[in-house]
């Protein structure tokens, strides 16, 4: 990719990222967003800063999937008699507890960053 970039063909967006003119973060909710964070992004933030070309974008990763189907499972015993593997979920209140993350960020081009900083007061 580098090298494309280098070359000069990877067209525009390669140019914008040799130039470090990328698109840029202004906003981000907390990585566990509550109910009312999640509609002021949609609701206040987003809106403010689509005019200038604004988009928002979601980060769903976690330290654990919760994919039933791809659990991770683990060796047990029933008084010194192997068992059948179970998923590690069920044998873990840790991983039991842990969320998903589902925090949403907005991101502007690169010359619109001062104006959509502004536009939400930051």
């Amino acid at each position: 990719m580098w090298q494309a970039i280098d070359n000069g063909i990877a067209g525009t967006d390669g140019e914008r990222i040799k130039a470090r003119h990328h698109d840029r973060r202004v906003y981000e909710t907390s990585h566990f967003p509550s109910t009312r964070e999640l509609d002021r992004f949609y609701e206040v933030v987003l809106p403010k800063v689509q005019a200038l070309g604004g988009y928002g974008d979601k980060a769903d990763s976690s330290w654990y999937k919760f994919d039933r189907s791809a659990d991770i499972r683990v060796a047990t015993t029933d008084r010194g008699i192997d068992t059948a593997p179970v998923p590690l979920s069920e044998r873990s209140s840790l991983v039991r507890a842990l969320e998903e993350v589902t925090q949403r960020r907005v991101y502007v081009p690169w010359e619109s960053k001062e104006k959509a900083k502004e536009a939400l007061g930051l």
